[in-house]
């Protein structure tokens, strides 16, 4: 049966995962490799509170769809060992740019050269013509190569003999083709022609359709389909939301580190404020809210604020803990109206106090955003956050035996 051999980077501890996760389909013999880079998250054993999970343990799981196969498998999850272990900031923040820039790099151009040859299979069967079919545009070996050819099949070369007397000069500089000199006739430099017929210098097309990326012919505007290899600066274009802020910050001085966790408690309060006046009568006063401002506010301020981002809003582990604050001071309030009501201390009805509280508490949820530009989104759990891949696969097959089905 295939197999697909996943590979996760937790995001705040920088922890690496296998999972192997096999699939229900006995013929199939594909291998597959898959890598993820989970932001804002753990890892399972940081998360775990209970007793320490092990380094490598099975769990059942949906295996591989494959061949219409489908239903539930024993996947093997490891942790390495040598990854727990105490690190600088320096070396953590290393470790996720190597991974997202070695690893997750290579298995990108691996999707890429993939997602090239399925398309080119497809063309092939259709009997594209070399106008409408993909072409694939290597990147440069260096600045200074302007001379190789970077995709031979759009860019077909020429010999002298090949251009026609009309074609006198380059159609992009100008430059004429031929010069004379003591061997004879010789081009001024290397001709290739699109499939559209039209005759270029190779540096000045590859300037044109490679360097500058605009895949179309300089004369007659035709356009053409080409995927351009990934290069190793490419990897900075597909950090994850946050990746790079969290990262200035992180190495900003200790000053800026406390004027963000200083306007972080700042939007606490600012959060915690309409819970006070909506759900404790006046005076306003109760244990709920007197434990939230005071204690609650140093607690948030020591032990939650780990990772800002330029600005509270930014800042999405701890606005999601924020959020649970005012939750759990709702709930409070709202557990301590109910039993003063029924001791017979509480002089207020039920309807106004919880019930109309919690209908304007979420209208606050609804409205405040739009109307004020002031943010009281309550979520109480951080969104599942993937690494996007311009591709829109999660994994690439990279070995296969032939005539075995794929995945």
């Amino acid at each position: 049966m295939c197999k697909l051999v996943q590979t996760n980077v937790y995001h705040y501890c920088c922890h690496r995962q296998k999972v192997e996760v096999p699939s229900t389909n006995p013929k199939c013999k594909n291998e597959l490799v898959g890598y993820e880079y989970l932001m804002n998250d753990w890892c399972p054993r940081c998360r775990w509170l209970g007793f320490i999970v092990p380094f490598e343990y099975g769990e059942f799981a949906p295996g591989v769809p494959c061949g219409g196969y489908r239903g539930k498998v024993k996947r093997k999850v490891t942790l390495r060992r040598e990854d727990f272990r105490p690190l600088t900031k320096e070396q953590i923040w290393a470790g996720r740019d190597n991974f997202l820039r070695d690893e997750m790099g290579e298995f990108r151009k691996a999707q890429q050269v993939e997602l090239y040859n399925r398309t080119r299979d497809r063309e092939d069967a259709e009997n594209a013509s070399s106008l409408n079919r993909t072409y694939f545009m290597e990147r440069p070996d260096d600045e200074e190569a302007e001379s190789y050819n970077r995709c031979l099949e759009l860019f077909q070369p020429l010999e002298p003999e090949d251009i026609l007397k009309s074609e006198s000069d380059c159609s992009y500089c100008r430059i004429p083709w031929i010069v004379d000199n003591e061997q004879g006739p010789q081009l001024s430099h290397e001709a290739v022609r699109l499939p559209c017929g039209h005759i270029f210098g190779q540096e000045c097309i590859t300037a044109w359709i490679g360097n500058l990326r605009m895949p179309t012919c300089f004369i007659c505007t035709q356009k053409y389909k080409i995927i351009y290899e990934i290069t190793d600066m490419d990897w900075e274009k597909w950090l994850p939301d946050g990746y790079a802020e969290q990262k200035l910050i992180d190495f900003a001085l200790d000053s800026d580190i406390h004027r963000l966790k200083v306007s972080l408690v700042h939007s606490y309060y600012w959060k915690l404020l309409p819970i006070v006046f909506l759900f404790a009568p006046p005076p306003f006063i109760s244990w709920a809210n007197l434990f939230m401002l005071t204690f609650g506010a140093a607690l948030f301020w020591s032990f939650f604020i780990h990772l800002p981002t330029a600005a509270p809003n930014f800042s999405p582990r701890e606005r999601i803990i924020q959020n649970r604050f005012v939750v759990c001071s709702a709930i409070g309030n709202t557990i301590e109206l109910l039993i003063a009501k029924y001791t017979g201390v509480g002089k207020y009805s039920l309807l106004v106090y919880p019930c109309i509280s919690w209908l304007a508490l979420g209208c606050l949820r609804v409205w405040v955003p739009n109307a004020l530009g002031w943010d009281f989104d309550l979520e109480l759990f951080l969104q599942a956050s993937r690494l996007p891949s311009p591709f829109d696969r999660q994994f690439t097959i990279l070995e296969s035996e032939p005539g075995r089905e794929e995945t």
